[in-house]
């Protein structure tokens, strides 16, 4: 009896020594702690080209108006005051794809997110990338953009970077411009292990 108590006792003792040496994903010091998503370095980036008075087709940057939202990061525009519609790939992203069956996991919520965001905004700005392609090489030949928008308070603000900051995306490179502060955004995600890097979507309609 005693030799059994001993054994109860001992195991008991090595498995606090385990949660103390190991502390789960709950445990606020524990290496898989969730942690706080900000957009600091979004609120940071200013657009530092002129756009006013520039056609984005044409001149690589200038104003559109939204026309359909399609995923995380890609979505149809049209130049102010013009009649051709045309899609576009965010540079340097890559959400989760929200066409499979089921759709992956946070493609839904981002979709929804870049579509609210994009909807609510009192100005889009598209600019292109100096040393990519102007279009991704498919045979749907969507235009390789960043997407600034203005939400109302007067600045813009770079979505591909915030999609990066709330951790629907990791950072793909192929960045010119942005690439420093894309990176080390794509890092500081990564170690809140916050949605794509380690939380299970909510959303029943996704995959695991």
């Amino acid at each position: 009896m005693k030799k059994n108590l001993l054994i109860v006792f001992l195991m008991m003792l090595i498995g606090v020594m385990g949660a103390c040496v190991n502390p789960g994903p709950s445990e606020p010091n524990g290496d898989n702690a969730l942690k706080p998503l900000t957009t600091n370095h979004t609120d940071e980036l200013r657009l530092e080209r002129e756009y006013e008075g520039y056609d984005f087709i044409e001149d690589g940057i200038g104003e559109v108006e939204l026309v359909n939202c399609k995923t995380g990061h890609e979505t149809d525009f049209r130049e102010i005051d013009g009649d051709e519609t045309f899609t576009t790939r965010y540079l340097g992203v890559a959400t989760p794809a929200p066409y499979t069956n089921p759709p992956e996991p946070w493609s839904l919520d981002v979709t929804e997110y870049v579509c609210n965001v994009l909807t609510g905004a009192v100005r889009i700005v598209l600019e292109a990338d100096p040393e990519s392609s102007r279009r991704d090489g498919t045979n749907r030949q969507r235009y390789l953009v960043y997407v600034w928008y203005d939400n109302g308070n007067g600045e813009l603000r770079n979505l591909n970077l915030e999609l990066i900051e709330l951790a629907y995306t990791p950072y793909t490179g192929n960045s010119s411009l942005y690439g420093d502060i894309f990176m080390d955004a794509w890092f500081e995600a990564q170690d809140t292990n916050r949605r794509i890097w380690g939380e299970d979507d909510p959303d029943p309609r996704t995959g695991d």
